[in-house]
């Protein structure tokens, strides 16, 4: 420790020496807060066990950190710390919130949502709520397209 504190008090003399201290503070205190968890898991439907692939999985308390189940529903994160929550949504089911308690593994199943969807109508190569849509919308049904196998628009 002494050895620390003379190289501290020849460095201050230089004028290049208050740069050195202040990289060296940087460097150990990074070095003590990289203290990081990685947490992984699968992600399933509680309806049929199914994984679910694409569930956005994200720190509670750093949203910034974020990942997605793969296509077989397995997913991992790494978090700063182990006492966080996940959270795990998915469109179609609802939204869950599991504390990790220093757990490293988390197995998740969703329960669907049946009343959170609703009517969307295909545009194009996009999607518009059914509300939002300016203009005449209308469904066909099976039955008329098998009377119409053929439909002939007339041209003017």
């Amino acid at each position: 420790m002494r050895i620390f504190l003379n190289y501290v008090a020849y460095c201050l003399r230089k004028p290049i020496g208050y740069l050195a201290i202040i990289m060296i503070i940087c460097t150990a205190s990074s070095t003590v807060m990289t203290a990081q968890t990685t947490v992984s898991g699968t992600v399933t439907s509680a309806a049929d066990g199914m994984p679910l692939p694409g569930v956005s999985i994200i720190d509670a308390n750093n949203p910034t950190r974020g990942v997605q189940a793969d296509f077989d529903g397995n997913y991992s994160i790494t978090l700063d710390d182990g006492n966080t929550s996940l959270r795990f949504s998915y469109i179609g089911f609802k939204t869950v919130v599991v504390p990790l308690n220093n757990q490293t593994t988390l197995n998740v199943s969703l329960e669907e949502d049946v009343a959170n969807l609703e009517e969307v109508v295909v545009v194009g190569y996009g999607t518009r709520k059914k509300a939002t849509v300016t203009g005449a919308v209308t469904a066909v049904q099976d039955p008329y397209w098998k009377a119409h196998p053929q439909l002939v628009f007339p041209t003017h």
